[in-house]
């Protein structure tokens, strides 16, 4: 198949992306998304982190015309993941097989740096597309969101789950990266120490200037440590005289049933879990049950 989508589109060139190239990503980017982007996101983005990334660019004589990147992020299983993002394809390009060409690209890169699985948190559109590529989908990831909540009165007696949840290993060259040298976003962090953390951004929607608090990450030995980092959250909405607040947590989780407990309610939102599996033996990363996800693991948190 892919050796045919080749020959019908035989000025299309598939390659690796340079430092070169980041007036094109940065210009095809803007086009379609509200949350501009810039060259120094380009260059963080696939560059300057701590991690292996990739970004491969499909061009039309020279002319950007889409791009997919990958990153391998070590899980807490003691595998790794090709960790997809930034999936776009010129809309006069679209249903000529160039999502597939770029795909075949982040596989063999994963493939070639021993990932057991690939993985994204891609948008509708994106979750359509990765199915289509036979990719399944293990979860809709739901935003839980508060207005008004009281720790108070939720018991810390909750339990965290029997067994360790998978999830994308975070250490402290990954944080400094991600939370205090992002080119896009300011982030707080509130540490009782270095195992027990959160970090929050200010959002502010582009479409309805509403801004409100995103807690995208966050770390704790036990839900009683959760509360009290909930509870120092509470006060840094207060000086940022924010109101509302929104966040991650699975529903098998101890988070979930805290936070719900304390007021936060489901928001639906188009954010999808989906996976492809490159060792076969691993066949219980398909279960959404074994899996532990925060906002920051997407890209546009």
């Amino acid at each position: 198949m892919i050796q045919r989508l080749r020959d019908i589109n035989p000025t299309i060139v598939v390659r690796e992306a340079g430092l070169q190239d980041g007036a094109q990503f940065v210009a095809l980017f803007n086009k379609y998304y509200k949350r501009e982007t810039n060259v120094e996101y380009f260059r963080w983005q696939f560059f300057n982190g701590p991690t292996i990334s990739k970004l491969f660019l499909a061009l039309d004589e020279g002319k950007l015309i889409g791009y997919y990147g990958v990153k391998i992020y070590e899980l807490t299983n003691g595998t790794s993941a090709g960790f997809v993002i930034d999936l776009l394809v010129d809309e006069g390009y679209r249903k000529r097989g160039i999502a597939y060409l770029l795909n075949e690209e982040v596989v063999q890169f994963s493939n070639s740096h021993q990932a057991s699985v690939m993985a994204g948190l891609p948008n509708a559109f994106g979750n359509a597309s990765l199915n289509a590529m036979g990719w399944k989908t293990i979860a809709k990831i739901d935003d839980l969101v508060a207005a008004d909540f009281e720790i108070a009165s939720v018991p810390t007696a909750l339990h965290n789950p029997g067994k360790s949840l998978v999830e994308f290993a975070r250490n402290e060259n990954y944080r400094h990266w991600r939370f205090r040298e992002n080119p896009l976003y300011t982030y707080k962090e509130i540490c009782v120490d270095k195992n027990n953390y959160a970090v929050t951004k200010l959002f502010k929607n582009p479409s309805t200037d509403v801004v409100v608090n995103d807690l995208v990450d966050f770390k704790f030995d036990e839900i009683s440590t959760f509360s009290v980092l909930l509870s120092r959250v509470l006060e840094q909405m207060k000086e940022d005289k924010t109101k509302t607040i929104t966040t991650w947590a699975l529903p098998h989780t101890a988070v979930f049933s805290f936070l719900t407990r304390a007021g936060f309610r489901i928001s639906p939102q188009a954010r999808y879990f989906c996976l492809k599996l490159l060792d076969i033996n691993r066949s219980e990363l398909y279960q959404i049950e074994n899996w532990n996800l925060v906002q920051a693991d997407a890209e546009i948190y």
